[in-house]
């Protein structure tokens, strides 16, 4: 167990995502941040909706929160 501090981030949507990332980015591997979310995948990337009614497939926005997650490097825990 370590001595740093945990931060737990509360949602990994697109703010939760970016807290996290901003933390990972400015204080290293000095605090643990821990997003957490009801499931493994996020809503729909909102700005890309404008395509839908021109033909693009809603399910192909679904973003799988692990892969940004494990590039970054930061914990990610889903419930489901």
């Amino acid at each position: 167990m370590s001595d740093h501090p945990r931060v737990t981030i509360l949602g990994a949507g697109f703010a939760g995502m970016e807290t996290a990332f901003l933390l990972r980015m400015r204080l290293r591997d000095h605090v643990a941040a821990d997003p957490l979310s009801p499931s493994a995948r996020s809503s729909r990337f909102r700005p890309n909706t404008t395509f839908v009614p021109f033909g693009a497939d809603p399910d192909d926005l679904v973003v799988h929160l692990s892969t940004p997650f494990r590039r970054h490097h930061v914990d990610f825990v889903a419930a489901d």
